[in-house]
């Protein structure tokens, strides 16, 4: 019996993401247990519950316990020996925090890797979020954050190959990545989210024909401080009217953190506003089509779901596309897998 552990869980697709991984190394009667943190002012935060997926894997989601001060190191190292004492049957999975690089999981990563015989991965490690000096500044800048210069240094450091396995992920083809990715949200969808769920909202949605409209991914560019609520009130006039000048009906999804009322603005839209995080919603409601900002999602819905995801970020504002602008190794991977809003206009 393989056990595997997972920590640093936040949103859903993290877990989504760390359970594809499980299951390509796990068997019938393996064990995993996920740990989350409330880490985010979200309504979609994960609680606990256990399951058996249909293919007999045993699966725990607990919270994480936070702590202060020195505990604050010396815990998740001590859990990290205890995780590692059986190093035949157990695989740590760290899922780092990609937006807000975490330094104690960097000393975690470089104290402990020789005592372990994998890797930590994330879906996010490595593909260029947040990749130069000059975004983490601003970030670090704007979400009040200091020390931002020696993090970034130990990040280019310790976040390198020798340190993360770089080679999963929904970008690779080993395994058949995209395989467990489908498993994992069927799992997520089927035993976790709707047996702890009233699904009359749900089938609300589903008389609606939500299919045949295209899921906007919403940003939450006014929180963050990017764009003023006037500014951003007159982007997504532009966004509506896009796709009102092309026939096509729209849906918006919000982003957990994004409180802007969307039905003053787009109110022939129907604003998707329930307790469904967007991966489960592709999945639940056969969603083909998705919108959004230079957002991972528009990667994931074309990578497991074969959606095709439209990049609106030619609407944006000079000023504020610079605040939000890709890596270089995530720009040539949307390059490859995201439609751009002009090339649109041919697949129609």
């Amino acid at each position: 019996m393989k056990k595997f552990y997972i920590f640093d869980i936040i949103t859903t697709f993290h877990l989504i993401s760390a359970l594809a991984f499980c299951f390509s190394k796990a068997n019938r009667g393996d064990v995993v247990t996920a740990y989350y943190v409330k880490d985010m002012d979200s309504k979609y935060q994960l609680s606990d519950f256990e399951f058996v997926d249909e293919q007999g894997v045993f699966i725990r989601i607990k919270k994480q316990e936070k702590h202060t001060g020195v505990l604050t190191i010396i815990t998740p190292i001590w859990r990290r020996f205890k995780a590692c004492g059986e190093l035949d049957l157990t695989v740590y999975l760290g899922h780092h925090t990609y937006y807000k690089p975490s330094v104690t999981q960097m000393i975690e990563d470089f104290y402990l890797l020789p005592r372990c015989n994998f890797k930590s991965f994330s879906f996010e490690e490595g593909i260029g979020t947040y990749n130069s000096y000059a975004q983490e500044r601003g970030v670090a800048i704007r979400e009040k954050k200091r020390f931002f210069a020696v993090k970034f240094i130990l990040k280019k450091i310790l976040k390198s190959k020798l340190f993360l396995d770089y080679e999963w992920g929904i970008f690779s083809r080993k395994n058949g990545a995209r395989r467990y990715y489908q498993k994992s949200v069927d799992a997520i969808l089927n035993y976790y989210y709707l047996p702890r769920k009233k699904i009359e909202e749900i089938n609300n949605l589903i008389n609606i024909n939500i299919s045949d409209r295209v899921l906007y991914f919403t940003s939450p560019f006014v929180r963050v401080g990017v764009m003023s609520d006037h500014e951003y009130r007159l982007f997504f006039k532009d966004v509506v009217d896009y796709f009102k000048r092309r026939g096509t009906l729209l849906a918006i999804k919000p982003h957990p953190l994004d409180n802007f009322c969307y039905s003053e603005v787009a109110p022939e839209a129907l604003v998707v506003d329930i307790d469904m995080p967007a991966e489960l919603m592709i999945k639940k409601f056969n969603i083909t089509k998705v919108a959004g900002i230079n957002s991972t999602a528009l990667l994931t819905a074309s990578l497991i779901f074969n959606c095709s995801s439209i990049n609106l970020v030619e609407l944006l504002p000079e000023s504020v596309k610079k605040n939000i602008a890709l890596g270089n190794n995530l720009e040539e991977i949307f390059e490859r897998v995201v439609i751009k809003s002009d090339d649109w206009d041919k697949m129609l």
